[in-house]
């Protein structure tokens, strides 16, 4: 699962590199098909902290993916492989319904990035007129 300040459907959309076998969506069905894992399976691995209940994984699991599933409904297909960023240039971090919103108000840029490279910076992206 992705760390909790990011978005699972963004994750998805930019951990791709244009792999032309995979899409987001079938990156999540994978994910969704795959994850199952038993209780013993559980017990064998390490946790900082107290161990989770599996049912409580599960169901984090599964929202997880519920929220990443309408976030890329909501990304274009051409910018895969690509980072989604804010006005700011920070990775942007929001859910669908923020997501919807500040793509319809041409708040979000696309950035391929780079393995070497370092994050972008965009000139006058804040004075952009929506």
């Amino acid at each position: 699962m992705p760390p909790q300040d990011t978005t699972p459907g963004l994750s998805c959309l930019g951990c791709l590199w244009k792999n032309s076998g995979f899409s987001p969506p079938k990156i999540l069905s994978e994910a969704s098909r795959s994850a199952h894992y038993t209780e013993s399976e559980l017990l064998e691995l390490d946790f900082e902290g107290s161990r989770p209940r599996l049912a409580e994984l599960s169901a984090q699991w599964k929202e997880a993916l519920s929220q990443a599933k309408d976030v890329v409904a909501l990304l274009p297909l051409e910018e895969v492989g690509k980072c989604a960023l804010d006005r700011r240039a920070r990775l942007f971090r929001g859910d669908a319904a923020a997501l919807e919103q500040a793509l319809a108000q041409g708040q979000i840029q696309f950035h391929a990035g780079s393995i070497r490279g370092a994050m972008p910076s965009f000139l006058n992206l804040e004075h952009r007129s929506s």
